[in-house]
């Protein structure tokens, strides 16, 4: 028997979306009763998650060692102490955005109102004040929250809302460490029979086929060009890179991760998630230790002899939380010649890899000031067969750049894929006797295929300082 959907109208709510909808409402006003909350409050310890919108997590010295080591493991400031001390820090500070977790901030529409919901249109952002240290204790508070009705007037199978929250993460001695804003629109279908899903036992999520552009096969000229990615990194570190010489138009050096066998998973309270393969760049540029590597006649990928060498361990996350995150199945567990699989790579996984590339730019000198970035758009859905409202928030970040601006991005990056990160600088300006320059940065696939992208704000040092 054919499937039979509700026909949804804006401003129009079954019964089943009215008892929902009041659920939702109610965390919006619990946030907004709650009020702001103070760093005095956090100081004196008047602050805990018995109150509306807040999370707290402890930042361990594994896991930020681990996500230095596995996203940044050739910069000595995020590795070495005595570096790390030596420019001001009080010790190794973690990966910019490792406190940002998205899910302690994003509130899903309740799913007592639906069968079936599919997301589009992230479209995430994250300003940066004060470095995280292995032992902060952050404290996650969610400001504000809004949803708004974006189903077409003409009617729809699809209930869209886009869902925003911001917020801010300070530390436990009240120090603002981010601010934060997470966006998404979800689009919710309902049964006009929901017990038909039951009885089927179906998942409720769905989603384009991303898995229908094919994989590629790494080559030997893939390898080589790779390889000459990799010679030509440049990484600023100690020398200062200032303001005057950067000019508009100016692309730093590209940055290469991966073959990516697998991707991170999303982990409560870690905003870099948990899981998912190294990069093998060290390795690999070896040419006496590529000998000892077994490549894969299915994928042309490098891979380590003992093939779980290429999952550094991940750490333990049971803290006071009660479960067991990160470690669900991974390509590293199977022998070699079987490949698994592909999933998606998980949209902050693409940012985190972006971060190397913008440490590479900027150097112990310069400071990242703000991120911004976004996948699933409009466009990429239509792409797939899925006609789902533009994000009201929805940003085209590579329209500032002259040879990507009008390119659609209607991928999204899987494993086995490369982040090939390439940027642009499109805007240079001063406030506040500060410095500032404003990249567009995008991901590519091995073929040139763009997957993700973002904005990029850098503060750098000037020569009349």
């Amino acid at each position: 028997m054919e499937k039979q959907f509700v026909k949804f109208y804006p401003g129009v709510y079954t019964d089943r979306e009215k008892k929902a909808l009041a659920a939702f409402m109610e965390t919006c006003r619990a946030i907004e009763e709650r009020g702001p909350v103070s760093p005095a409050e956090i100081r004196e310890g008047k602050v805990s998650e018995a109150m509306p919108g807040v999370y707290t997590q402890v930042i361990t010295e594994e896991i930020l060692r681990y996500n230095n080591t596995k996203f940044d493991p050739e910069n000595p400031l995020y590795n070495d102490e005595a570096y790390a001390v030596k420019l001001g820090y009080r010790s190794i500070p973690g990966l910019q955005t490792l406190a940002a977790h998205d899910d302690s901030f994003m509130a899903p529409f309740p799913r007592d109102a639906r069968d079936y919901m599919l997301v589009s249109g992230l479209n995430h952002e994250i300003s940066f004040y004060n470095p995280v240290y292995a032992g902060d204790t952050m404290y996650l508070i969610a400001d504000e929250r809004h949803i708004l009705d974006l189903t077409p007037a003409e009617g729809s199978e699809f209930r869209s809302f886009a869902i925003e929250t911001s917020g801010s993460i300070y530390n436990q001695r009240g120090e603002l460490v981010n601010k934060v804003a997470f966006r998404a629109v979800e689009n919710l279908k309902a049964l006009t029979d929901p017990e038909h899903m039951k009885e089927e036992g179906e998942m409720d999520w769905i989603g384009p086929d991303w898995d229908s552009r094919p994989e590629h096969y790494y080559s030997d000229e893939d390898w080589e060009k790779i390889l000459s990615i990799w010679k030509n990194e440049k990484m600023q570190g100690a020398e200062p890179l200032y303001w005057e010489d950067v000019p508009i138009g100016f692309q730093p050096a590209e940055t290469l991760d991966g073959p990516i066998d697998d991707s991170i998973e999303p982990t409560p309270r870690v905003g870099m998630g948990n899981g998912g393969t190294r990069t093998l760049k060290r390795e690999i540029m070896d040419p006496d230790f590529r000998r000892t590597m077994v490549r894969s006649e299915q994928s042309g990928i490098y891979r380590m002899p003992n093939r779980a060498d290429s999952w550094p361990k991940e750490p333990e996350l049971r803290l006071k939380y009660g479960e067991e995150f990160g470690g669900g199945f991974r390509s590293v567990d199977l022998p070699h010649g079987e490949e698994s699989h592909r999933f998606m790579l998980i949209n902050f996984l693409g940012r985190d890899y972006a971060l190397r590339h913008i440490n590479n730019f900027m150097g112990d000198h310069g400071k990242l000031v703000n991120i911004r970035w976004g996948i699933m758009s409009r466009d990429s859905l239509a792409s797939r067969g899925f006609t789902v409202p533009a994000s009201p928030s929805a940003v085209d970040f590579l329209s500032v750049v002259p040879f990507k601006a009008g390119q659609p991005i209607t991928e999204h990056g899987m494993e086995r894929d490369v982040a090939w990160v390439k940027s642009y600088v499109f805007d240079k300006f001063c406030e506040d006797g500060k410095h500032y320059v404003r990249l567009a940065w995008w991901i590519d696939t091995i073929l040139g295929e763009t997957y993700e992208s973002g904005w990029a704000t850098v503060e750098l040092p000037s020569r009349n300082d």
